[in-house]
């Protein structure tokens, strides 16, 4: 299983990812970006760097499946 590998890959060769959270199946849906994360190995867990529009702070992050659920996420990148 992948999991989150793919998002990581991306965001480790300079590609943001945006990532669809939701909190509620019929409303409390929201992107944010994720720029960077924190991955240990030994407990195979991973923490998303995220920024968004309603936080000031750059030093954010979200471990998925903790809070809003991850619903999606898309690699942004220009050739």
């Amino acid at each position: 299983m992948l999991g989150f590998r793919p998002y990581r890959t991306a965001i480790a060769n300079n590609r943001p990812v945006g990532i669809l959270l939701v909190a509620n199946i019929l409303n409390s849906w929201h992107w944010v970006m994720g720029v960077g994360y924190r991955h240990c190995n030994t407990t195979n867990i991973t923490h998303f760097q995220v920024v968004d529009g309603w936080n000031a702070r750059i030093n954010r992050f979200y471990r998925p499946g903790h809070g809003s659920g991850w619903f999606s996420g898309t690699q942004y990148f220009i050739n």
